[in-house]
């Protein structure tokens, strides 16, 4: 195209564009084009060619003068002051756009670049006009079928390269970027066609976009360039990610702070840790050390891939972490940040294998060696180590920490810097008290903790609710039915065994009075019998809590004393605290109906999924009962649960993810079943049951195909038993032998390959789960006929070779893992 074509499209489109319209022309002329000033005073006295009626606020539509062509002198003055312009003039340029002709709708704008470039209007659904929030990215272009925005940018695209084409060739260097920009759209409009890019999802398009900002001349700034990268680590596009940090390297620049963290957070946010943990070292010996949020996230990534604490990798991903963290602090930054402090505190709190000591020597290098300051978070994460610890000095340790969280919240003055807010309680806190009061039985403290929440009208939940019920559970009355004499006493009930006379009462009472919620209550219950009435009741607020949730906004009465329990979801969880109040306070044959199907089951009544814990839960229950005759009382009860658990176990056992049940799970039910049976005195049927897992878990199943040549049935390999679990592997070099100071691993370790437990583990059967049943077939080994003393001591012989056996080939397994490492 040559220069006169260019010039006669431009000129057409500039008569073409309304006065006072955010179009071509709104800004004050450069003074020093005097020719562009005749040219201005020639379009005030025209009107557009092809303007409709009502097209403009101006008035109708008029026909140009004859004179209001610009002659070829003017118009190549025009161009020439528009190529040619001084790179040190920082004024707008004749044809840029001041933002206050630009309105800041995007919609709006993207109207008006449409019809600056004659593109048919979008098109829009009867029912959803642009007044009610119509995205852009929903509008598709009458011209194409395709979002309106695509239009504008390819019109832009058209526009731009015939400026360029067109450009005189004596001009060899290009125009700074900012100082010359044409001015086909304005800053403002730039950012609304990325915005509207970016939340299609179309990342190529606003890639566009700012290649032609760049070579319109418009200002771009780095947040843009950072939020197209953003948006490729929000889709988990790995290669997305790794072609726009290349295209940094081919351009001769370095990656920034900002561009290296997105590029580790896309590795992390897709479980990649292997290739995050390369990348971190490969910009570590470029002598660009990441930031420490980039070492956070891949230390937080790891914790939260190793959740639930029970899954197969669980240890691996939880010792790579804490190496990460030593690593970090080796080569990157010594002291810690706030947030990372917060993060490893949070760690310690493993529910399986939880750190106290740990935590409180990292909270005292926070706050006593670095003075830091600790928050809420900081606190609830210290007290919830120290509660789930179960020993007693740590339990007391996490209500002292408490008690200095809510005295320091108190004495901090409230400056408007939120060092207040920092500090302010909140459920976390209570749960954390909590997990320490269930553990030791306190209920006065767990009262007085839900009867202050509900004083203060804060919305408890489900897992608080479930502390509560756990600690009426643990809680021992100081008064027992079996110790209180009455007058009328039968002398022939004066027995050892606990009778408990009370008749069957259904789950909702009419008439049941009301939990004591007050703070300073009075009397705890004093027996089992109130224990299991405050529960119901508090069982019973929760129900009509979900009535007042039902009802949804037309309930404003936060007064109601039931509002409170309105968030409260009965899930799972909760169900099982409710039910082990039952089962550790009333006899077995009232609580486990609860369980079992059936219409008394609490589990139907509110169509609530069983889960692992519930039924070891129930056989737990069942294992402890006093009594001869009571314990064979209860065998049908355990039969039927245990026929339920047969059905669950077997349905679960190819489930991959959370829903599967554990080894440790699988074989803690198993011996506990052993247990009920061999105390019932049927020692045959508990041989039986032992002969049946070991058919169904046999102990080679222990070790893995490549440890043992001998092995004839397949066992997965650990990347089979990766695969199997979903679980990204761990590099090989993750978890090195040996300390080294320059390598593409962590530097310094802090858990060898030795204290790693292995998870992957199947079910297996040792001396102590199997304990009482090999004294009863000693005992009876000894009396009764030739016959029968030879079947029990097979029976022994079956049972030694059992515990040997599933102890043989964990050595061997862990002598083969040993070795491997």
């Amino acid at each position: 195209m040559n220069l006169s074509a260019v010039k006669s499209s431009l000129s057409r489109r500039i008569l073409k564009a309304p006065i006072g319209h955010s179009g071509l022309i709104s800004s004050p002329i450069h003074p020093s084009c005097s020719s562009v000033h005749s040219f201005k005073r020639q379009i005030h006295r025209s009107r557009p060619v092809h303007a409709t009626p009502g097209s403009h606020t101006g008035g109708p539509a008029h026909e140009p003068p004859p004179d209001s062509q610009l002659g070829e002198a003017e118009l190549e003055s025009l161009f020439s002051d528009l190529f040619t312009s001084p790179a040190s003039i920082l004024d707008p340029s004749p044809l840029s756009i001041t933002p206050e002709n630009t309105s800041k709708d995007p919609m709006a704008v993207l109207n008006a670049l449409q019809k600056r470039f004659k593109i048919a209007e979008p098109s829009m659904s009867e029912e959803t006009t642009p007044s009610q929030g119509t995205p852009i990215t929903n509008q598709i272009s009458e011209v194409s079928g395709q979002p309106s925005y695509l239009e504008v940018v390819r019109n832009l695209e058209r526009s731009i390269e015939a400026v360029e084409a067109a450009q005189p060739s004596t001009s060899t260097q290009p125009t700074p970027r900012g100082t010359s920009d044409l001015g086909l759209v304005a800053q403002e409009e730039w950012e609304s066609l990325f915005q509207s890019a970016i939340e299609a999802g179309d990342r190529n398009t606003a890639q566009r976009v700012v290649g032609l900002m760049k070579r319109s001349g418009a200002t771009v700034e780095r947040s843009l360039e950072d939020r197209i990268l953003f948006s490729y680590v929000f889709a988990k596009d790995i290669e997305g990610v790794n072609s726009y940090i290349e295209d940094v390297r081919q351009r001769g620049e370095v990656p920034t702070e900002v561009q290296r963290h997105l590029h580790v957070e896309v590795l992390v946010a897709s479980q990649q840790f292997s290739e995050a943990q390369k990348l971190i070292h490969h910009y570590e010996n470029k002598g660009l050390v990441p930031s420490q949020s980039t070492y956070r996230n891949l230390i937080s990534g790891l914790f939260a891939a190793s959740l639930p604490s029970s899954s197969a990798r669980s240890p691996q991903y939880r010792a790579l972490a804490w190496d990460m963290f030593a690593h970090m602090r080796y080569v990157a930054h010594p002291t810690p940040s706030l947030d990372t402090y917060n993060t490893m505190l949070q760690a310690c709190a493993d529910a399986i294998s939880p750190s106290p000591q740990r935590a409180m020597d990292l909270f005292h290098e926070m706050t006593v060696e670095n003075r830091i300051r600790p928050t809420t978070a900081t606190y609830n994460a210290v007290m919830l180590t120290c509660a789930r610890s179960g020993k007693k000095d740590y339990m007391q340790e996490a209500y002292r920490l408490g008690k200095q969280l809510l005295d320091e919240y108190h004495h901090v003055q409230d400056d408007g810097g939120g060092a207040k807010q920092q500090l302010q309680p909140d459920l976390d806190t209570f749960k954390a008290m909590l997990e320490a009061a269930k553990r030791m039985g306190d209920l006065p403290r767990a009262r007085w903790i839900l009867a202050e929440l509900v004083r203060l009208g804060e919305r408890v939940d489900e897992e608080l609710m479930s502390h509560v019920f756990h600690v009426y559970a643990s809680f021992k009355p100081t008064v027992s039915r079996g110790s209180v004499r009455t007058v009328n006493q039968n002398p022939l009930k004066e027995t050892g065994i606990e009778v408990d006379t009370e008749p069957v009462e259904s789950l909702v009472e009419p008439g049941l009075p009301a939990a004591q919620l007050q703070p300073h209550a009075p009397l705890v219950p004093q027996s089992r019998d109130e224990v299991l009435r405050e529960a119901r009741a508090l069982f019973q607020r929760i129900i009509r809590g979900q009535e007042v949730a039902r009802m949804g906004d037309m309930w404003t009465d936060t007064a109601h004393p039931d509002w409170p329990f309105s968030t409260v979801k009965i899930t799972t969880n909760l169900m099982n605290a409710y039910l082990s109040v039952h089962l550790n306070h009333s006899a077995p044959v009232k609580a486990v109906p609860l369980f079992t199907a059936g219409k008394d089951s609490l589990y139907t009544k509110f169509h609530v999924a069983k889960n692992s814990q519930a039924f070891a839960t129930v056989l737990e229950r069942l294992a402890v009962v006093k009594g001869r005759n009571t314990r064979k009382e209860v065998m049908p009860l355990a039969d039927e649960v245990w026929k339920e658990w047969i059905a669950y176990s077997t349905a679960r056992g190819n489930v991959v993810g959370p829903n599967k049940v554990s080894p440790r799970r699988i074989e803690s039910v198993w011996a506990t079943m052993v247990r009920i049976v061999t105390l019932a005195g049927e020692t045959d049927r508990a041989v039986q049951l032992v002969k049946e897992f070991v058919a169904k878990y046999p102990p080679r199943s222990v070790l893995p195909v490549s440890a043992s040549s001998a092995s004839t049935q397949h066992v997965p390999a650990e990347k089979d038993v990766e695969a199997i679990n979903g679980r990204p592997a761990l590099p090989k070099s993750a978890l090195p032998t040996r300390v080294s100071l320059v390598a593409s691993q962590p530097l310094v370790r802090l858990t060898t390959n030795s204290k790693i437990p292995d998870t992957s583990i199947p079910p297996f059967l040792c001396f102590k789960d199997l304990e009482i049943l090999h004294h009863r077939l000693v005992a009876e080994s000894e009396v009764g006929t030739v016959l029968f003393r030879r079947t029990k001591t097979d029976a022994l012989r079956f049972l030694t070779w059992v515990c040997k056996s599933y102890e043989g080939h964990l050595r061997r397994k862990r002598e083969w893992v040993i070795k491997k490492s």
